[in-house]
């Protein structure tokens, strides 16, 4: 009989994926070599998953720090920060990302006293939690060295990776709870022959209940969680008497239904009390753009994971941004190789037991849905877009232990995983302060120095209130612990310098001018930031003060500019959405 779960051409190794434990397999059996028979190699990956952990969090302040140089991350607290006292009638837009469920978290925990703070580490918090389940959904599904590798690539992500299990809104509880979809349906597989109908519908309403918020608040969940978990069931009954496969049909069903009946009312009731979000138009890619998404699929999985292909150079840091990259898209084709042959060759099915099936099946699905959306939709514009993509990267984690069924290639991938965390944990205290960029354009953020001498500034010119383009307003709010709110506007035109508040990611009440305040407009340099205002509108007058501020300028007018605010026109496209 073959050791390798790679043989294409052997029925039998399909057993190598059984977790049975009612019955002892032979010593030959490649049951027992996926189990380990080197047990110390579990440890590894997670005492190099620990020191990654460690090194974080000894560097958190400066991490965090520079999630929120970005204001897509800054959006979220400046919004729920804001949302404290606002006058009747007033709507606010979440943007082009509804996460109803982040917003909720921030309203429950805003009258807090250290809710900043609370703020800060929850998205960590919650990430962990995840990365935990993982843990514990394979190490029921097949061991502990299992779970270790799973655990620690997904872990050991890179600074964009961090970026998103961090930032409060960027698809990292949508994450969370696909993680949680996943073991909760390799825990009912494994018992559902002896529970009650009564006992699943039950965890089938709590699960569905939960799903809703994600549900609701993300428009990828679907692919990510509910279609996966339908599929992976149906690929589940075959293995179950007629009985437990009515019962595993109810969960399914039950937990589906009511996540988007659920998630239908919920954005009902968010939308009837002003809380808006308007997403953008996303249709199928052009056909001569396949080929840039798959490229971009490359790129965007590999930024997630802490590589470039592109950095290959002379020096150390461009030899480990390739190495980490390599490793990244190694995984991401072993992954999809596995769930390829899992989902075409029944024969390799045979043998699982319903929890090793449920948990193979849900990721294999997850990661094959997540690429081919990602792949045929026109929504991916660069190396950023890898957030559609968290998923299929914690499926390619999820699955990668798949590819280590000999004691050879079980070492290989231990010292394979090993390293990418170690080129994590050594990126991490090289740079913890890394503020997140797409890597195909060179833009610059205003950052905490620049914020801290806007706050000084703005004190000594008596100044309540500031404005200026999207990607320094919110960052500078947040920085600036809202000594100076800074709200967005743009130009109107792009032919003129008439300013215009956006229609994405602002409370409607900001731009209500006040008498008797003085006020300022943030200017950037040219490649400072992404739809920048570059010139002050003519129409403001001339400002009584101003003070360049490293790579921005701040001019104080002796009124709210608001006042001079005009409501924009409707595009539909990124600069002047409607």
């Amino acid at each position: 009989m073959r050791t390798r779960i790679g043989d294409d051409d052997d029925v039998s190794d399909s057993a190598s994926l059984s977790v049975s434990r009612r019955r002892p397999a032979p010593a030959t059996d490649p049951v027992q070599q996926l189990r380990g028979p080197s047990p110390a190699l579990w440890w590894l990956p997670a005492l190099c998953a620990a020191g990654y952990a460690a090194a974080v969090i000894l560097n958190f302040h400066a991490i965090i720090t520079s999630v929120y140089v970005n204001s897509d991350a800054a959006l979220a607290p400046v919004l729920g920060q804001a949302a404290a006292h606002l006058p009747a009638g007033t709507y606010i837009s979440l943007g082009n990302h509804a996460w109803y469920e982040e917003w909720l978290f921030l309203l429950a925990t805003r009258s807090l006293p250290s809710h900043r703070g609370l703020w800060e580490l929850a998205p960590a918090l919650w990430s962990l939690c995840g990365v935990l389940l993982l843990a514990w959904s394979a190490r029921r599904a097949f061991d502990a060295w299992s779970a270790s590798i799973s655990a620690a690539a997904l872990l050991c992500a890179g600074a964009f990776g961090r970026f998103c299990m961090l930032a409060v809104n960027w698809h990292s509880l949508a994450l969370v709870h696909t993680i949680l979809v996943a073991a909760a349906l390799v825990w009912i597989a494994g018992r559902v022959e002896r529970m009650s109908a009564r006992a699943v519908a039950a965890a089938a309403v709590a699960l569905g209940a939960l799903s809703a918020l994600p549900t609701a608040s993300d428009t990828l969940f679907p692919f990510w969680a509910l279609i996966p978990l339908g599929g992976a069931s149906a690929v589940v009954a075959g293995r179950l008497t007629p009985r437990a496969r009515g019962k595993l049909a109810l969960f399914t069903l039950t937990v589906i239904a009511v996540a988007i009946l659920g998630g239908v009312l919920l954005a009902a009731v968010m939308r009837a009390g002003g809380i808006t979000a308007r997403s953008l138009p996303v249709g199928l890619v052009a056909s001569n753009m396949l080929t840039h998404n798959l490229a971009l699929l490359a790129r965007s999985d590999a930024f997630l994971g802490g590589g470039r292909l592109s950095a290959l150079g002379p020096t150390l840091e461009g030899v480990l941004l390739f190495a980490s990259a390599v490793m990244v898209l190694c995984a991401l084709l072993l992954a999809l190789e596995q769930a390829r042959r899992l989902l075409m060759r029944r024969a390799l099915r045979r043998g699982m037991s319903p929890a090793a099936l449920a948990y193979l099946s849900f990721w294999s699905l997850s990661l094959l849905c997540t690429t081919l959306v990602f792949i045929l939709s026109d929504a991916p514009k660069d190396a950023l877009s890898g957030r559609y993509l968290l998923a299929g990267y914690a499926a390619a984690a999820a699955l990668l232990p798949l590819a280590g069924a000999g004691v050879r290639s079980r070492r290989a991938l231990t010292a394979g995983v090993c390293a990418f965390a170690l080129i994590g944990t050594y990126q991490v205290l090289r740079a913890p302060f890394t503020v997140i960029t797409s890597p195909e354009v060179a833009v610059r953020f205003p950052g905490p120095s620049a914020a801290a001498e806007l706050k000084a500034f703005a004190a000594s010119e008596h100044v309540s209130v500031g404005y200026g383009g999207y990607w320094d307003a919110e960052e500078l709010t947040w920085a600036t612990d809202f000594a100076v709110p800074v709200r967005p506007v743009r130009t109107c035109d792009p032919l003129s310098h008439t300013l215009c508040y956006p229609q994405l990611g602002m409370i409607s009440s900001w731009y209500e001018p006040r008498s008797g305040i003085r006020s300022l407009l943030i200017v950037d340099s040219l490649d400072t930031s992404f739809n920048a205002v570059l010139h002050p509108d003519p129409e403001l007058g001339a400002p009584v003060a101003e003070r360049n501020l490293g790579y921005i300028r701040a001019l104080v007018y002796p009124y709210d500019i608001a006042s001079r605010i005009h409501t924009p026109h409707c595009h539909f496209t990124w600069p002047h959405p409607c």
